[in-house]
């Protein structure tokens, strides 16, 4: 009789024991999977503070991406958002990183929601007649020097002044390096905006439109509680409230690397430019 009772007693081990191996696989998988992805949208427009929110968020610990850092990194969702193309590349892209801003992410917050269901919205709040004026500004500082840009390259054609954003574009459509997308993803174009030509009431009076009605459309999709209205003038207090993190000893951040360094637009297409500069600028934790 002892040895009946050997076996059932041995016979859960050896059953159980690899379920529990089994079990806890999965459970650190789902758990690792949880870990990943989005965490933070910034969903407001350009030249509305998403340089700042990206050197806040990376004094944080955090990895952001800025699309004007990573300029190639706005293929996949220009071409999701104006060319029916697939949301896989998006989602891929997103993947790596836990939070996104500057165009043409801050259109994505609906996906963001649904894909991310406990990622955060931060919404930086800008007058909308300032924030026009800061894009006005934006495209009157670039005036270069003869400099050859990534497209001026591939062209075999230097520039000697003018605006380089007009320059840019002219020379992208001339040698057929620029689709539709591409054009309607930037400056804010899918809002019917047109910096690059002489400012209408009528073409203000649209753009600004188009800013008000993205604001309203995000406070009315976006739940409160996943939603901070951020005035940049605040500083650290509501940000890192916000995302539940410590405040850092260091000064809330002012960035806006392309503006303080005009010639950097037109070595933009050079990420490893960019990211020194950005680099210098960008103030340590303590």
């Amino acid at each position: 009789s002892s040895c009946n009772q050997k076996y059932p007693s041995e016979r859960p081990v050896t059953v159980v024991y690899p379920l529990m191996k089994l079990a806890f696989a999965c459970l650190l998988l789902l758990c690792t999977v949880a870990s990943q992805g989005l965490k933070f949208l910034d969903v407001g427009a350009p030249r509305t503070g998403t340089q700042t929110l990206f050197t806040a968020l990376e004094i944080l610990g955090f990895n952001p991406l800025h699309s004007g850092y990573h300029i190639f990194e706005r293929a996949a969702p220009c071409d999701y958002l104006f060319q029916n193309g697939s949301w896989a590349p998006v989602k891929a892209q997103l993947d790596r990183y836990d939070a996104a801003m500057d165009e043409p992410f801050h259109l994505l917050f609906k996906e963001v929601m649904q894909q991310y269901p406990e990622a955060k919205m931060i919404l930086p709040l800008r007058d909308p007649e300032s924030w026009y004026n800061s894009y006005l500004h934006f495209f009157s500082q670039h005036v270069i020097d003869p400099v050859k840009t990534v497209f001026d390259a591939m062209a075999g054609i230097t520039h000697s002044g003018g605006t380089s954003l007009l320059q840019r574009g002219a020379l992208r459509r001339r040698q057929n390096l620029s689709t539709t997308n591409e054009d309607i993803c930037d400056a804010a174009r899918y809002w019917g905006c047109d910096f690059q030509t002489v400012q209408t009431a009528e073409l203000k009076a649209r753009c600004i439109g188009g800013f008000n009605r993205h604001v309203a459309e995000v406070k009315a999709h976006v739940p409160p509680d996943k939603l901070l209205l951020f005035n940049l003038s605040d500083g650290w207090g509501p940000l890192v409230k916000f995302i539940g993190v410590p405040e850092p000893t260091v000064p809330f951040p002012h960035t806006d690397i392309f503006v303080e360094h005009p010639s950097l637009l037109e070595k933009s297409q050079d990420e490893s430019f960019v990211w020194s500069m950005k680099a210098k600028a960008k103030p340590k934790a303590k």
